[in-house]
């Protein structure tokens, strides 16, 4: 899928290089078995910087904290797991009322732990949505996306790859409820952002 979304949206020329040790350091930090090879692949490709306009990356190597993986993901999670503390499930399992747009909602509850965590965050948006990964075991490749809209209590799950997901929305075959009706751009490009 990394080369539809290439021939889709332009990757910079050049990429600064993701370390083996930037990659430990990210799995330490964030307590993941590992990460998606498409993902890897995807922040290989086109680094620190935003699809569109509104679909900011989280890297590993990104010296920006907002737009650092684990750095601003762990934050992300701290949030989820304080709304947890106060929601109407136990032992830090958020109540979710998640639909997929097409066979409606259903109440979902994912555990936000610090240990056996569901979800990780590895992109956010202008408007404050978080693309998740939904972590299902042991092994990155099987991991699904799921949205967190901001700006609604419902929740969206893909059951798609990070790169199947981002090359549907930003071609606009896969529909998300939680992005604006422009977006994607008629012409979708990727824009670095200076570290």
């Amino acid at each position: 899928m990394i080369t539809q979304l290439w021939e889709l949206v332009v990757a910079p020329p050049e990429v600064p290089e993701l370390s083996p040790g930037e990659i430990e350091r990210t799995l330490e930090a964030t307590g993941l078995p590992g990460l998606p090879s498409d993902y890897l692949e995807l922040v290989k490709s086109y680094g620190v910087g935003c699809f569109d306009e509104f679909i900011f990356l989280l890297v590993p190597s990104a010296i920006r904290e907002d737009l650092n993986l684990q750095v601003r993901g762990n934050e992300i999670l701290a949030g989820y797991r304080q709304l947890a503390g106060i929601g109407k499930h136990d032992d830090n399992k958020l109540g979710l009322s998640v639909g997929n747009g097409i066979d409606g909602s259903e109440d979902l509850s994912y555990d936000v732990s610090v240990d056996k965590g569901e979800l990780y965050p590895w992109a956010v948006t202008q408007n404050g949505d978080a693309c998740f990964w939904h972590i299902t075991g042991e092994d990155p490749g099987t991991w699904t996306v799921v949205v967190d809209a901001a700006r609604d209590p419902a929740w969206e799950r893909f059951d798609m790859s990070t790169t199947s997901f981002l090359y549907g929305v930003l071609s606009g075959s896969v529909a998300v409820e939680a992005l604006p009706a422009d977006f994607p751009s008629g012409n979708p490009a990727f824009r670095e952002i200076a570290q």
